[in-house]
């Protein structure tokens, strides 16, 4: 059977709710899906991300069938294309989780600087006005161009080590290595922000 043949098959035992067509179509289709996925996002492989994706756009689809319209494109690419719309989604969610947690974390330290405006807007991203105004503040007290660059990415929610790693130039290094030497630098930027705002502190009550 081919593969166009099969797709508009299963939809239709879909549409009439047959009850073997949902196990029939993961068993079929899941592997596809995650090798494509895979291929297409190679930082997130086996990522929970990337998996959470996979499975919403599978029981959407099995959900309510009649959202794929066959005519504009074969059933697999659908699936594919619906997946990573998902994935993307929910990357991005995960990225204003990550900038609220450092704003949170982070910028509240420098709050003690006077700068109580700081967290007006917890979701920082893009040219929002609100993330300049912390980079700046962060550019007035760290001097160093990488640490700069890496609180930016931090900032911006990014998690991939490569990203960080080419900043600090050591992507020759094992993976491990690379791991282990971004979350000492991490560590060290976090450690610097909370001693100066402790020092802050300090001055304002003498």
């Amino acid at each position: 059977m081919s593969e166009k043949h099969w797709d508009q098959k299963i939809h239709e035992r879909l549409l009439t709710g047959e009850v073997t067509a949902p196990s029939e179509l993961v068993d079929v289709v899941l592997p596809l899906l995650i090798k494509e996925l895979e291929r297409k996002n190679p930082r997130f492989r086996d990522s929970e991300l990337l998996n959470d994706a996979i499975t919403d756009a599978l029981i959407s689809y099995i959900k309510a069938p009649l959202q794929f319209d066959r005519v504009r494109l074969p059933l697999t690419k659908y699936l594919i294309m619906s997946a990573q719309c998902d994935f993307q989604n929910a990357l991005a969610k995960e990225k204003r989780r990550k900038s609220r947690e450092f704003t949170v974390e982070n910028v509240e330290l420098l709050e003690d600087v006077g700068n109580k405006d700081l967290r007006g807007n917890q979701e920082i991203l893009g040219p929002d006005p609100e993330r300049e105004r912390i980079l700046q503040h962060l550019r007035d007290r760290f001097k160093n161009p990488k640490d700069l660059q890496l609180l930016e990415l931090i900032l911006d929610g990014e998690r991939a080590t490569e990203t960080f790693a080419r900043i600090l130039e050591i992507e020759n290094l094992p993976f491990g290595d690379q791991q282990r030497a971004v979350k000492r630098h991490k560590d060290r930027l976090k450690k610097r922000l909370e001693r100066y705002a402790k020092e802050i502190a300090r001055d304002k009550k003498n």
